[in-house]
Formats: structure tokens, C-alpha cells, sequence
């Protein structure tokens, strides 16, 4: 990676490094970050001013989070003490959207917490929780990566495509709670070009979903490749999408252009 990094290439890890926000305010002033070190103004930064872009982007996103947290954690806090309980606690993750989804994450989940309250007291005080709080999103994220790599290998995707479906995701998902609906992702076939009924899509969401009738990010995936042909794979036939078809780039980013 020593050549220039273009910044359509800069927002996919930002994206999968949750350090890109919704807010299109928000988007502006990490741009501005990110044109602070495009010293030339050619919309590429090299390798060493990435990582500057990162670490700014790091420091910048856990003073915002502080706030938050401090603010949630006082409206928790009814008596003042400056300590929850772990009840309390469990219930204000779940507000951050810190949510175990599977049996693993759960007992991770509870350990975490066991080893934050190392004296056993059952209370948490802020400097714990926010310690807790880093080491759960971590934690979950590496795992939820794991999942995703593994998931990816089933389906034939690459580590390319898999990044590109992630920013979709991310732009259909625009409240960030890490789910999309029936209706969210009738706009991705849409921007696919690509016919389903309303029973259809209803009957597939809920087979994809589990029942639950949302997709996260890996039934998002699973969704994707049972309604489209991957890039890679599709013929320039008549029933391929107009996107896909010909002999320049076929990618995901393409096909929802």
C-alpha cells in the first residue's frame, strides 16, 4: 500500500471500522479530516497520512462516544452514586445497541461484564463501564467478522465483494441499528432492477431472517445471493442486469450504481 489511497477506497474501512457516521454533517467533517492531509487536492492520500486519517477519526469518534455514555450513564444513575448495577448496566448496553445475537456472543457478553466487576459487588462505576463498553464492541466486532469471513467462503464471496456489500448495507441501514426491513431491502432489489412480489420477498425475508423479519449484515448477504447472480458469475445474457453485462468491472458496486 504505498501508492495513493483514494477515498473511494478510504470510506469502505471507515465503514468497516464503524468510524464513518450517518449524519451527512457529520460525513462533512470527516471528509474535511480527510482533506487536511490530501495535501495536493488530487482526492488521494498516501499510506502514512491514512493512518494519521484513522487515528483522528479514532480519537474524534471516542469523544463523541464519551459523551454519550456519560450522559446515558448519569440518566441511569437515579441515586447518584456513580454506580450501576449490573441489571442497570445490561439494560444501557442494550440502549447503545449492544445486543448479544447469538448463544456465544451471550456468554461472552457475560463474561465481560463477570471481569469488569472483578470485586464481585454487583455495582459498575463509569471509568468501568467505559472499559466494558470498548471491550464488548471489540470484541463483538471481531467475532461478527469471523461469522461474516466464514459466511462469505459458503457463498463464493470475496473479501472485495463482501467489503462492497457492507457499504450498501451501510447506506440502506440509514439509522444505523444494524438491520434492514422489508421495505429497505425491497429498495436494494430495486436497485437491483429485480421483480419480486410482495409475497416473495415476505416469504424469503423470513427464511433468511429466521423468522425474525429483518436482515443483519450476514442475512443481508445470504439475501443478496439467492436474488442476484454474483458479478463474478454472471453471463451477459439477456437476463443478466445491464450493470453486470459486458467485459469491464464486474463488482457489487457496479450492479447497484
Amino acid at each position: 500500500m504505498g501508492g495513493p489511497i483514494a477515498w473511494k477506497d478510504i470510506d469502505i474501512v471507515l465503514i468497516n471500522n464503524a468510524l464513518l457516521p450517518r449524519d451527512p454533517a457529520e460525513q462533512q467533517i470527516v471528509r474535511e479530516q480527510f482533506q487536511r492531509f490530501d495535501s495536493d487536492r488530487d482526492n488521494k492520500i498516501y499510506f502514512k497520512e491514512f493512518l494519521f486519517l484513522l487515528e483522528a477519526l479514532r480519537t474524534m469518534k471516542l469523544e463523541q462516544d464519551q459523551v454519550i455514555n456519560k450522559e446515558l450513564f448519569a440518566v441511569c444513575d437515579k441515586n447518584g452514586d456513580g454506580c450501576l448495577s449490573l441489571a442497570e448496566v445490561a439494560g444501557l448496553l442494550a440502549h447503545l445497541g449492544i445486543q448479544a445475537t447469538c448463544a456465544e456472543d451471550q456468554m461472552e457478553l457475560k463474561r465481560l461484564i463477570d471481569n469488569v466487576d472483578a470485586d464481585g459487588s454487583g455495582d459498575i462505576t463509569f471509568d468501568e463501564f467505559e472499559v466494558l463498553v470498548e471491550a464488548i464492541q471489540c470484541r463483538f466486532r471481531a467475532r461478527a467478522r469471523s461469522r461474516q469471513q466464514v459466511l462469505a467462503r459458503d457463498l463464493g464471496l470475496s473479501e472485495r465483494e463482501v467489503c462492497e456489500l457492507r457499504r450498501v448495507f451501510f447506506e440502506l441501514d440509514e439509522v444505523g441499528c444494524g438491520y434492514l426491513s422489508v421495505d429497505q431491502c425491497r429498495q436494494a432489489l430495486n436497485m437491483l432492477k429485480h421483480q419480486m412480489s410482495s409475497h416473495d420477498l415476505n416469504d424469503l425475508i423470513h427464511k433468511t431472517s429466521h423468522g425474525t423479519g429483518r436482515l443483519d449484515f450476514e442475512a443481508f448477504m445470504v439475501f443478496l445471493t439467492k436474488v442476484a447472480v454474483p458479478p463474478q458469475q454472471a453471463p451477459a445474457g439477456e437476463d443478466t442486469p445491464v450493470a453486470a453485462r459486458g467485459t469491464g468491472k464486474k463488482t457489487w458496486s457496479v450492479l447497484f450504481a
